[in-house]
């Protein structure tokens, strides 16, 4: 094709897409005076939810034509280095507790540390809802124009990723918590009803989908766990082995701020705590059987040390604890009052969190053989026990006041190098 037929070509081309895109801004115009109209006389939240997702699909449609223009034929439009997607409960100024929002926090408050130009939107975990915020009128030249782009939504989020990519995204990072499919099969074979299984096979679903379309789609895949790298990604999304980078989690200031310098402070702390999630239902709540047999023997155990031994978490309560706190408010004293830290469950793949917080507090940590497995590089820092009924004869790890220091310090390091690169 010669020059002057490609210029027309392109003239053409400009002119017909300029007519399709006000076509589409008219309609689109019409179907939001048709949605309203329906909203008002059926009110119920779940048809109004479905109406937003509707929306939210509808949004990037025009986004994407008005991007696709935009980017074509406006070359001096300001683009943003780095812009974060968060879910609707993360809250930046903290304190966060649950372990998804806890590693969110995190990686925000390192991206600002490194000063890292960025911009963050909390949207909400379903695509559609999700779509609807990112491609409104305040947020729709922000994500168009992003030259990089952070996902970190715990769950099922690899639905933002395709539409991001569709849009055309060049660099789109996708924050993985957990290995959904291998977590997703955990909550089904503790489930104990027919509701509760469906449920949990319907997330597993959801789950294996979402990561599928990230192995795809994500130009880089930050894994929390090395074992997930080998186990999960590169055994079930080979193509995608050189996406994944092992990207540790950290404790958020919320957590690290009830941390004392001080080596005496680590003796007067009075807790054994076994730990529950922050919200109700999770799996790390759930005790194994023989942890709940042998209660007796983890409260002499916990007595000989010169401990209390208490529980915490939303509907978490055992008979032989001293004291449940359940859910309280007051979860960063009862951490900054810990010297030993317990999970009960050996299922899921959700309990990191919890170690990365035990081990920035310098705290002593019991779990069972099975999650030991799972930790990579926190085992040093851990001490794993294979049957709760041999307790009594436990010896915890020794770890060192610096040896607790320089492991944090290497994560801190390992995190902010991974940053520089992926910002380059």
């Amino acid at each position: 094709m010669s020059n002057r037929n490609f210029r027309i070509f392109i003239e053409n081309s400009t002119l017909i897409f300029r007519l399709g895109y006000v076509k589409f801004f008219f309609l689109k115009k019409r179907l939001r005076k048709g949605l309203t109209k329906f909203m008002k006389s059926h009110g119920s939240k779940k048809i109004k939810g479905e109406i937003r997702a509707v929306q939210g699909y509808l949004f990037f449609i025009w986004a994407f034509l008005g991007g696709w223009f935009t980017k074509c034929f406006k070359s001096d439009t300001k683009s943003l280095s780095l812009l974060l997607i968060f879910p609707a409960d993360y809250n930046p100024v903290g304190p966060n507790f649950n372990g998804g929002t806890k590693d969110i926090q995190s990686l925000h408050e390192q991206i600002n540390t490194l000063k890292m130009r960025n911009e963050y939107i909390c949207v909400s975990r379903r695509t559609g809802h999700a779509l609807y915020v990112l491609f409104n009128r305040v947020n729709r030249q922000r994500t168009i124009f992003a030259s990089n782009v952070i996902v970190s939504i715990p769950g099922s989020s690899g639905g933002i990723v395709l539409f991001l990519k569709l849009l055309g995204i060049p660099h789109i990072i996708f924050r993985s918590h957990n290995a959904e499919l291998l977590h997703r099969l955990d909550w089904l074979r503790s489930s104990k009803s027919i509701k509760s299984t469906i449920k949990a096979f319907r997330k597993m679903l959801l789950g294996f989908t979402s990561d599928l379309s990230v192995s795809f789609f994500a130009e880089s895949i930050l894994s929390v766990s090395q074992i997930e790298i080998e186990r999960y990604w590169k055994k079930n999304f080979p193509w995608s082995s050189q996406k994944v980078v092992y990207f540790p989690g950290m404790s958020p200031s919320s957590i690290t701020s009830n941390n004392s310098v001080a080596e005496t402070s680590l003796n007067r702390r009075s807790f054994a705590t076994i730990v529950g999630g922050y919200q109700e239902a999770t799996i790390i709540s759930q005790p194994d059987k023989q942890f709940l047999e042998s209660g007796t023997l983890l409260k002499d155990y916990v007595h000989s040390l010169g401990l209390s031994l208490v529980s915490v978490g939303d509907g978490v309560k055992y008979n032989f604890c001293d004291t449940n706190f359940g859910f309280t408010n007051n979860y960063g004293e009862i951490l900054k009052n810990t010297s030993l830290v317990i999970v009960p469950s050996s299922m899921g793949w959700g309990f990191k969190t919890k170690i990365a917080d035990a081990v920035t507090l310098h705290q002593s940590v019991i779990l069972h053989s099975v999650q030991y497995d799972r930790l990579g590089d926190w085992r040093q820092m851990v001490s794993p026990i294979n049957d709760w009924r041999e307790i009594p004869n436990l010896v915890l790890k020794k770890i060192s006041f610096q040896e607790y220091e320089e492991f944090i310090e290497n994560l801190r390091v390992q995190r902010e190098e991974c940053l520089m690169n992926l910002a380059k």
